[in-house]
């Protein structure tokens, strides 16, 4: 599922996100509608042109193993966690990861930090892009 870009609900996503924050779910708001419950959040979403974070995908290298809730640093700073994780059979680590928007376009380089060190991911769009990290 991660591989391919399908976030789960429970795990990737709650009831507090918002569905511009999840780029699957994003495509099912429509800004012209009438009156729906809800309405008051999405329209000042709209109104300041962004969501603060993203529902993001990461690639990284096999080894440290990253795992569900490591954080995502970018300059130093805390940025995210990652939500879900899994390895590809050539040994690759994909995730999907809630990060600020500052660290969400597609190709920054971000660190990982996890109980067994430190990994350097890629963010790209869900589905994610598969190709590991350039060092």
């Amino acid at each position: 599922m991660i591989a391919t870009g399908s976030p789960r609900a429970g795990v990737d996503f709650d009831e507090q996100t918002l569905a511009p924050e999840v780029p699957p779910l994003e495509r099912a708001i429509s800004y012209k509608k009438g009156c729906y419950l809800g309405q008051e959040v999405v329209e000042r979403v709209a109104a300041r042109g962004h969501v603060n974070r993203k529902l993001v995908g990461l690639t990284a290298a096999a080894a440290p193993e990253i795992a569900g809730g490591s954080e995502v640093w970018l300059e130093g700073r805390e940025v995210g966690r990652v939500t879900s994780i899994a390895a590809l059979p050539d040994g690759i680590q994909v995730a999907m990861a809630m990060v600020r928007t500052a660290a969400a376009e597609p190709g920054t380089t971000v660190e990982v930090r996890a109980v067994g060190g430190a990994s350097t991911a890629r963010v790209s769009a869900i589905p994610s892009d598969t190709r590991p990290p350039s060092h």
